[in-house]
């Protein structure tokens, strides 16, 4: 059996459940960080590699530095699982490097499906953890970070040191080639004050608004733009929203880095908008955000 045929044997990968917040009953949960990346399933046998995504395309050529790696796990026949992820500055992975990752990319594995003829999926996760932990994978590959503290102190961690959330991982599961409630993604929320500096109408109605454009103050003092958020609304505030913001419309952006869209009704900075969002990127705007609601 060659590396491809091994694999198409065991996909489709596992995939987990997003969640509002860390489960419950934190004694029967492991938590891993969550790796912002691009997710990859790797067979090796007899020193042949195919590494695949989630939708069966060939890595390979856009990894080749993680290929040639997976070339030196010592075993016969091993399959795995993981993400492959360049870091930032600060240790953090961040998907937005992937795109130009000139050979700094890594592979992070979390599983272990296959080995030396074996079918680990029934196995529980605990089994597979110990099993993956004895590979002693070679340079350019890594193991998972498990965090041995409560969900609430895990997303905390996560959040702080600026990492996408956590996998949580139900103690005893087996892998499941679908997606699954054993396995639990929990995103790190930040929230922060933003001034609106303009809106979008809505698609479906002009008297709407259909998302807000955002500004923060840097370091200087200085009015930058943060992006848009267009979630979080109810019907009836898309309409309160857009009558208020009419009040201050303006012909040009007081904001500084504001994109040129012809359609944006920008206003004078007035109102303030609490909003949730996963983290800032490189170009300084907002990942994933939320509106919550005005700052009086």
């Amino acid at each position: 059996m060659n590396p491809k045929q091994l694999l198409k044997k065991l996909f489709p990968p596992m995939l987990a459940t997003l969640a509002d917040g860390p489960p419950p009953d934190d004694r029967n949960w492991w938590y891993e960080l969550k790796y912002d990346g691009f997710r990859a399933v790797a067979a090796i046998v007899d020193g042949e590699v195919a590494m695949l995504s989630r939708n069966e395309l060939d890595l390979a050529p856009r990894f080749p530095r993680t290929f040639e790696a997976l070339k030196k796990m010592k075993a016969k026949q091993l399959v795995v699982d993981g993400e492959i992820v360049v870091l930032d500055v600060k240790g953090a992975p961040r998907f937005q490097l992937l795109q130009q990752a000139n050979g700094k990319e890594r592979m992070i594995l979390f599983d272990v499906l296959w080995l030396d003829g074996e079918d680990l999926r029934k196995r529980p996760y605990e089994e597979r953890r110990k099993i993956l932990k004895k590979l002693k994978p070679p340079a350019g590959i890594f193991i998972a970070q498990t965090l041995d503290m409560t969900g609430e102190e895990a997303l905390a961690h996560a959040a702080e040191e600026g990492w996408e959330g956590v996998i949580a991982k139900r103690r005893g599961s087996i892998y499941e080639s679908r997606r699954s409630k054993e396995w639990l993604k929990v995103k790190a929320i930040h929230q922060q004050e933003m001034v609106i500096v303009g809106w979008q109408a809505s698609t479906a109605s002009e008297r709407d608004i259909g998302s807000l454009h955002l500004g923060f103050f840097d370091e200087k003092g200085e009015l930058r733009y943060g992006g848009k958020v267009g979630t979080g609304f109810s019907a009836k505030l898309r309409g309160t929203l857009r009558a208020e913001l009419a009040k201050d419309e303006i012909p040009k952006p007081l904001v500084k880095d504001a994109p040129r869209v012809k359609t944006a009704h920008w206003v004078t900075p007035r109102l303030v908008a609490q909003v949730s969002f996963t983290e800032w990127t490189s170009d300084n705007r907002l990942r994933h955000p939320s509106f919550l609601g005005l700052r009086d």
